[in-house]
């Protein structure tokens, strides 16, 4: 997937192009049930968080934070020469925050242990009127495709997410790669 479209006088394209651009990917990703499993803990301009009340401990084993933050430069930190920067310079940062606790209980002894995991997914874009929601969409496609290392015919063997999986255990670099000299 890529972005190509037309605001006002600009035509709008991505800088890439995937050579195995054929190749989806079908994951299974629960579509969160907000109004039946979650509650808002708080909620204010700038933040809500929600915890999932579905767990059978008192505690929440699940809650969900997301924020947005009003950038004044969205260039700052990127490689963008100043040159080839849109004049309004704002931007906005979203954050989706994922907490969860895992049980673990030994089969032989009934000894329970709680894991904790968390993830979050940060997009930060320009607020310009020529950016339009293909772009932080296409972007955040482009993070969850990171996270496999290889889809095609001849890695059909490859877990999901081994990008991710390898990372956790210091492989950092994905398989099917040529060095960089």
């Amino acid at each position: 997937m890529s972005v190509n479209y037309t605001a006002g006088n600009f035509t709008v394209a991505s800088q890439y192009v995937d050579a195995r651009s054929g190749i989806n990917v079908t994951r299974k990703v629960p579509s969160l049930d907000w109004s039946g499993d979650f509650s808002m803990k708080s909620i204010n301009k700038d933040q809500c968080e929600l915890v999932n009340r579905t767990g059978a401990a008192l505690a929440p084993s699940e809650t969900v934070r997301i924020a947005r933050t009003d950038l004044t430069d969205v260039y700052k930190n990127s490689s963008i020469d100043a040159a080839q920067r849109l004049g309004d310079t704002r931007g906005e940062r979203v954050l989706i925050q994922v907490n969860d606790q895992y049980l673990a209980t030994n089969s032989l002894t009934g000894e329970q242990y709680l894991i904790p995991a968390r993830a979050w997914i940060c997009v930060e874009t320009s607020v310009a009127p020529i950016v339009k929601s293909d772009i932080p969409i296409d972007v955040t496609n482009r993070v969850l495709g990171a996270l496999d290392k290889c889809f095609t015919a001849e890695a059909a063997g490859v877990t999901s997410m081994d990008t991710l999986v390898g990372a956790l255990k210091g492989d950092l670099s994905p398989r099917y790669i040529d060095a960089v000299n």
